[in-house]
């Protein structure tokens, strides 16, 4: 704020008084004087021996106004200026906006596994039970079918089996009734597919697993899943076509590995 009667040339609106008090005015500064003393007179409470603003929408008006021995407001001097600059920004105050959230880049690694509902589970009525549990992980389907193997392919499937001593009961029982034959895809699916499913033993496999809830003994265990990356691959061409792959775009996608 400027004393003294000192001058500001540079107004908007052209005035340029230096002071009010006596001395030759041009009808310009005349006129600034009588509106700022109308302004005085009507917002007398604001004034006294302190200084007051007037905000202007896009300057401050800045004045000073005295008492003189009657006690009347004198206006001693007055500019337009710029508003405040915004003050700068402290490290440590909190933000007025809230950032917004950077979108997540997330490359998801899909795979596919193979999974099958033996005949125990598909008698028992376990199916809807076991679709659910990897639907609700996050995983997709994308093929599906109810067979019922002959020996000859329950034998193709347990082939890396076939000197254990129980390869034939396995075969025999796997060829006993229907089978439900899935694909599913996702990332970390093989891996995490077979901790959904469990220990091979269901004594062994841990509450929450498919065969710690649904199974007792280990000869009716009632479901496989593939247990490597290879294996998956060669179980999915045993008991798929590639017809039967379906490829799809699910909505859910975006809500589970964060990809738009």
């Amino acid at each position: 704020m400027r004393q003294g009667g000192e001058a500001d040339g540079d107004w908007n609106t052209g005035y340029g008084a230096s002071s009010v008090d006596g001395g030759s005015e041009a009808p310009r500064e005349r006129d600034g004087r009588q509106q700022l003393r109308r302004h005085v007179q009507d917002d007398r409470h604001l004034f006294g021996i302190q200084g007051a603003d007037t905000r202007c929408k896009d300057q401050t008006l800045q004045v000073l106004a005295v008492c003189d021995e009657e006690g009347m407001e004198r206006v001693s001097s007055f500019h337009l200026a710029d508003k405040d600059p915004a003050p700068e920004s402290d490290p440590l105050s909190m933000p007025t906006t809230p950032p917004q959230p950077q979108e997540e880049v997330h490359a998801a690694e899909l795979e596919r596994t193979f999974i099958a509902i033996k005949p125990d589970g598909v008698q028992r009525g376990l199916i809807a039970e076991i679709i659910s549990r990897f639907e609700r992980k996050g995983y997709k389907l994308v093929a599906i079918k109810l067979v019922v193997p002959s020996n000859e392919f329950a034998q193709q499937h347990y082939h890396d089996l076939k000197e254990r001593p129980f390869f034939s009961g396995l075969c025999d029982f796997l060829s006993s009734g229907p089978v439900l034959a899935m694909v599913w895809e996702g990332e970390g699916v093989i891996k995490y597919g077979r901790k959904l499913i469990g220990a091979t033993d269901p004594q062994k496999s841990e509450p929450g697993t498919i065969r710690g809830d649904l199974a007792v003994v280990v000869g009716r265990n009632i479901i496989h899943g593939s247990d490597g990356p290879e294996t998956a691959k060669d179980e999915i061409d045993l008991w798929f076509s590639p017809t039967e792959l379906i490829s799809y775009a699910n909505n859910a996608e975006k809500w589970i590995y964060g990809v738009n």
